[in-house]
């Protein structure tokens, strides 16, 4: 599965835990491990649950976590943050580790361009 069908997937399972009227900026695959980690780790790690899709909408930041062989399957948000909390810029060749969202995470390079999006969106006037 590719970046967008990934991002599309991930929008659709998050849009029925959303409030009425929140719409979806952004749709961020991430995960707590990186990929050093996850090559030397991957078994133990696939069953820890280590991915975070991140949905960024009009009024806050989620942060789900999802199965462990299931990237898009969302359960609850485990954080939620305010919408003006920059997640970038995203750079780097493997991956990108931000603190912005309480702890750790790394973001996937074919998200980078969702970042660079949600972080302009706060920059846009309404």
């Amino acid at each position: 599965m590719g970046a967008a069908e990934t991002q599309d997937e991930i929008k659709r399972n998050a849009q029925p835990l959303l409030q009425p009227g929140e719409e979806i900026q952004a749709a961020i695959l991430a995960q707590t491990f990186n990929s050093l980690v996850t090559l030397l780790l991957g078994p133990v790690i696939v069953f820890g649950k280590p991915f975070r899709p991140i949905v960024v909408t009009n009024r806050r930041i989620l942060v789900f976590r999802s199965g462990g062989f299931r990237m898009t399957k969302l359960s609850a948000a485990s954080d939620e943050l305010p919408r003006n909390t920059p997640l970038g810029p995203a750079s780097g060749r493997r991956w990108y580790r931000t603190t912005a969202l309480g702890r750790p995470i790394y973001i996937f390079p074919s998200f980078y361009g969702e970042v660079a999006a949600a972080d302009a969106a706060i920059q846009a006037p309404p």
